[in-house]
């Protein structure tokens, strides 16, 4: 099998640096970056992330730096207009997290124009993390958020992409901040399901809201996927399909980049090994329009006491409302 080479490599930056005497052993996380950004670690052996700048002149950030779950950020003023911010990881246990982390700065500030531009975004990336370690640990996701992630992940980049662009698709994906479809564009909306076929395909829903119209078109996309070995050179995992997005999105746009690694944090994805354990090959897709008809409940129809309703409807039931139509017919 073809080895990976990513952006943001997963593999640990930090073991391939010699614990020194003094001081800190250092490199340079990217000689193409615009910014002096270096994995790092101390006579400790701590992990240590770290920007030099120098060109930050009375610009250091008044109050209290952001204080994230299990690290320490410390800003070190080496002259008037120059400095360093060093964020070090405390134990090495969370270095997958760290490393999440860290890739997440290196990428949002990769287009900053300036300095002081990426000193906004660094600080508002780094409150992004405090907000979010302090709200929950992050584990791995079970596997049925991650086929389902997938799902969402293969329809924003191959179906969404090519029609609307990646900046519009990125847009566009509003399931993880709990907007009632996974997808709004425009007049369309599409709640993107994944099932795994056998004698009696369905889908659950999760939500009255899911299939309650808030546009004027909603569509259910359905992905029918199994299992394979990491062999099959079509498999999809999810470290695949988001390092496709965000390299694209790093040469386009670093505001949707930023709202792509929102969505992750809000879903609670962690760059992790073991994920490349969950490998689906995709059978088949089918889109069905939400017309009068259709099985399902929604807002309208439920009592407003219940405050959840889940429920599965078998795809049979579903046909005479599947779309022929191509995606960009819909649009």
């Amino acid at each position: 099998r073809k080895k990976r080479i990513m952006h943001n490599s997963r593999n640990n930056p930090w073991s391939h640096l010699k614990r020194p005497v003094k001081d800190l052993s250092i490199r340079l996380v990217d000689p193409d970056h615009t910014l002096d950004l270096f994995w790092a670690t101390d006579n400790a052996g701590d992990y240590l992330f770290v920007w030099r700048y120098k060109g930050l002149k009375n610009k250091s950030p008044k109050g209290a730096l952001p204080s994230l779950s299990g690290m320490m950020l410390n800003h070190v003023q080496d002259a008037e207009d120059s400095g360093r911010y060093v964020l070090r990881l405390i134990g090495k246990e969370d270095w997958e997290i760290f490393m999440t982390l860290c890739s997440d700065l290196v990428e949002a500030m990769r287009r900053a124009e300036s300095e002081i531009a990426a000193l906004e975004i660094f600080l508002r990336r780094m409150d992004r993390w405090q907000n979010f370690l302090r709200r929950k640990r992050p584990t791995i996701l079970n596997e049925s958020i991650i086929k389902g992630l997938i799902g969402e992940l293969h329809f924003l980049f191959y179906r969404l992409n090519p029609e609307i662009g990646l900046d519009a698709a990125v847009n566009a994906w509003g399931g993880p901040f709990g907007t009632p479809q996974d997808f709004c564009h425009g007049d369309n909306a599409f709640e993107v399901k994944c099932q795994s076929g056998g004698s009696s395909p369905s889908v659950r829903i999760t939500s009255a809201e899911q299939l309650t119209p808030q546009v004027e078109n909603l569509y259910l996309y359905v992905l029918t996927m199994s299992q394979c070995s990491e062999d099959e050179d079509s498999a999809l995992t999810l470290p695949s399909l988001i390092d496709k997005i965000r390299n694209k999105l790093i040469q386009q746009s670093s505001e949707a980049l930023e709202k792509f690694s929102d969505a992750l944090i809000e879903i609670g994805y962690i760059n992790s090994t073991e994920y490349d354990r969950f490998c689906y090959i995709l059978v088949s897709e089918s889109t069905y329009k939400i017309t009068e008809g259709f099985p399902r409940i929604t807002t309208d129809i439920i009592n407003p006491a219940l405050s959840r309703v889940s429920y599965s409807i078998p795809l049979s039931a579903c046909s005479e409302f599947e779309e022929n139509s191509q995606l960009n017919e819909l649009l």
